[in-house]
């Protein structure tokens, strides 16, 4: 119970970090939109045309070109906000650096928390062996027949970046994408606002009787059983919480953080000692010196005898 209670305290507390960078950024965001709404009008996703029928019924299960891409995002307004065409390539959508990021501010301590911060137009720096959280500047919004895969731009994968991109954008999902970013090189890594980040992937599922008109003939498909739908529950949640339902008694980072701290500590101590015997050593050599030649004078004052 106290534990439960702790991390209900935490999540609060992240909560209102979240919000207080995403300030600045929604009243920026708003402005976006009220200027874009001038050029392409009020169209607004409509629940009949995400949750209805397949407005293409005739393009096959399969991964999307860019054309189909085009006619599903153009038809369904809201599927992609904002939506680019020229962003379009041969069979992905090109998404980009949002405005928030996340990062723990002391890695691999007990007392580590998240700290979540404004991209500005400086851009942010992602440190080596170090892990972040960025979000995308593209909203989601897809319908229970397409599925969603992505992966970084080539630039990023050659700079040694790793992203979490495991698993699939389920079909009916909406909000906004956060992605884990892995710098595994040994150099800081700078990003521009709004730099290309990912390429995201469309996929057709198989047919259902939900939103498809198909007339199956005699034995050629049994009876399907119900769609399941993907659970309003887990969209539109925001990045503290998908971080807390990861792990909500420790915050998530890089394993390299800490053995990169104790690695440092330990070659500082052996400078340190390397610094203390080079010391020493002139000590001890000055001493003997010192007494060789008290040696030497007292064996010429015999001789002189």
């Amino acid at each position: 119970m106290v534990r439960a209670k702790r991390v209900r305290r935490r999540l609060n507390r992240d909560r209102r970090r979240f919000y207080d960078a995403a300030a600045a950024v929604e009243e920026a965001a708003r402005a976006r939109e009220e200027s874009a709404s001038d050029e392409v009008g009020d169209a607004k996703p409509g629940s009949d045309q995400f949750n209805g029928q397949d407005p293409f019924p005739d393009i096959p299960p399969a991964l999307l070109n860019s054309a189909d891409v085009d006619l599903y995002a153009t038809t369904l307004p809201g599927m992609l906000e904002p939506y680019e065409p020229n962003r379009l390539k041969p069979a992905s959508y090109e998404v980009r650096v949002g405005d928030l990021f996340a990062v723990s501010d002391n890695p691999g301590d007990d007392d580590a928390k998240w700290s979540y911060e404004v991209i500005g137009e400086h851009g942010f720096d992602l440190p080596p062996n170090s892990l972040v959280y960025v979000a995308i500047d593209t909203r989601v919004r897809l319908p229970d027949y397409i599925a969603v895969r992505f992966n970084l731009t080539i630039k990023h994968v050659y700079r040694g970046l790793l992203a979490g991109t495991g698993p699939i954008i389920d079909p009916g999902f909406t909000g906004r994408v956060y992605i884990p970013l892995h710098n595994l090189s040994s150099v800081r890594y700078h990003f521009k606002q709004h730099e290309p980040l990912l390429y995201l992937e469309f996929t057709k599922v198989s047919p259902h009787y939900d939103w498809c008109n198909y007339e199956w003939g005699a034995g050629q498909r049994p009876p399907q059983p119900d769609f399941v739908p993907f659970p309003g529950s887990k969209s539109d949640r925001d990045l503290p919480d998908y971080l807390y339902h990861a792990s909500p008694n420790e915050v998530i980072s890089s394993s390299f953080d800490p053995v990169n701290r104790r690695t440092n500590e330990v070659l500082k101590q052996l400078a340190l000692i390397r610094r203390v015997g080079f010391i020493a050593g002139v000590a001890l050599t000055i001493s003997i010196i010192s007494v060789l030649a008290t040696l030497f004078n007292r064996i010429g004052s015999l001789d002189q005898r």
